[in-house]
């Protein structure tokens, strides 16, 4: 009995050790940065990193501090999660809208999380991000590498405004802003100041893995993740040059960063293909010729469609379970220049997105979602730069991709903001202060 006794108050002693609220949230932050790259066969891995990261808030109860839960950008999220519940006011069909309403309470899910959470420290974000960009590392090389394999066909499928397949089943869009973030993220694990510095072996592979990654955005030529990572580039250059006054360096980035692209269009073909397709789509579209299949000029009459389901539901939009009917009926009305097995089934947009499904009144609560965020760049004592940098990539994808309407773009886009948000205990010497 005593040996029993003794067994049961150690196993509990290590229970007590090993399974601390601190232990528990790294784990659910590894989960979800394995996740979120392998979203297309390892989705489960993303639910499972939220969960834990919520049963870490919960053993961090000693800790609440409410008022975390009501800043603004948490207060907006869940707003947004419940203009989507409220669509069931007037929502016929609800089948539709349960899925969405599933969906959409990672809006809730996350602030709440993250209001809670233990204090997330340096080491813990170093260890995330690392094995963020060695798994996103990982899939684009085994992506890269069948796109080597079956060279004449995959360069086929550009030319017909078709994606190269991303190993595992990850959306080629969703991939393309993971690799590029995945960049962003890795240079702010080497800066010091705006310079690379490298003080250990594993600085060294961190560079290594930035530099394939950047390569890998090219090859993989999807054009949301190239166009948003450009406009980073351009965002983070003005800011740097007009705070310190050195426009030198301005000109020099933006020269540089109009040569790059020059040098992989003449050197990988599937760069040259995606910009010869993006020069056919759009002129198809502006001389009106068949534009079925062709994705930009898609995504132009998508637009219009929705504009004008808008149009119909100013106030409350036309709600997220009925959306998709409207868009199909407007198709019609609008007679537009894609075939129905040829329509988008959402707006690939996601402003648009937004005023279709929920209205001036949800319109007006996302931009300032959006206000917020950038607001903390500036009030960030930290990390304030990566924000700006994560912020301007997803407003920019916003513009041609509705990101937040699929589970992959809510975990990128919800779990990294407050990654970053939350981690700014670093030393001075690591990070750019905020002016």
């Amino acid at each position: 009995m005593a040996l029993k006794n003794y067994c049961s108050a150690y196993d509990t002693k290590m229970i007590k050790k090993y399974f601390t609220s601190s232990n528990i949230l790294i784990l659910g932050f590894c989960f979800l940065a394995i996740g979120i790259p392998c979203d297309g066969f390892l989705r489960g891995f993303e639910n499972v990193g939220l969960m834990l990261i919520l049963t870490a808030s919960f053993l961090n109860y000693k800790e609440f501090a409410w008022k975390k839960l009501f800043e603004p950008v948490n207060v907006m999220l869940i707003l947004l999660f419940f203009l989507c519940v409220f669509g069931y006011f007037y929502t016929d069909n609800l089948i539709e809208l349960n899925r969405k309403s599933a969906l959409k309470v990672l809006l809730a899910l996350f602030p709440f999380a993250f209001s809670f959470t233990p204090i997330i420290t340096k080491d813990f974000k170093r260890v995330t991000i690392i094995l963020f960009l060695v798994v996103t590392a990982s899939i684009g090389l085994l992506s890269c590498l069948g796109y080597l394999l079956h060279f004449d066909e995959y360069n086929r499928l550009i030319q017909e405004s078709k994606p190269i397949p991303i190993v595992g089943g990850t959306m080629h869009i969703y991939f393309s802003m993971i690799l590029a973030l995945s960049i962003f993220l890795g240079l702010h694990l080497l800066n010091q100041n705006f310079k690379i510095v490298l003080n250990s072996w594993a600085d060294k592979i961190i560079l290594i893995i930035i530099i394939l990654n950047i390569m890998m955005l090219h090859v993989l030529s999807a054009r949301t993740g190239l166009v948003s990572f450009y406009a980073v580039i351009v965002v983070l250059l003005l800011r740097y040059s007009i705070q310190s006054r050195r426009f030198k360096t301005l000109v020099g980035g933006l020269f540089a960063m109009l040569l790059f692209p020059l040098l992989m269009y003449f050197a990988v073909p599937s760069v040259k293909n995606r910009i010869k397709n993006t020069y056919e789509d759009l002129h198809r579209y502006y001389t009106g010729d068949y534009v079925g299949h062709y994705s930009i000029s898609g995504r132009f009459e998508t637009w219009k469609v929705a504009l004008h389901v808008f149009e119909d539901h100013k106030i409350f939009g036309a709600g997220y379970g009925d959306l998709e009917r409207n868009m199909e009926s407007q198709y019609l009305i609008d007679d537009t220049r894609l075939m129905r097995e040829e329509s988008l089934p959402n707006c690939h947009n996601q402003y648009i997105e937004t005023l279709a499904a929920h209205g001036i009144i949800g319109f007006v609560v996302f931009m300032a979602l959006l206000y917020f965020m950038t607001k903390l760049v500036r009030q960030m004592p930290c990390n304030n730069y990566l924000l700006l940098a994560f912020l301007t990539l997803f407003m920019t994808a916003f513009m041609v991709e509705s990101l937040l309407e699929r589970e992959a773009g809510l975990m990128l886009f919800l779990f990294f903001f407050y990654l970053i948000k939350n981690s700014a205990y670093d030393t001075e010497r690591n990070t750019s202060v905020a002016p």
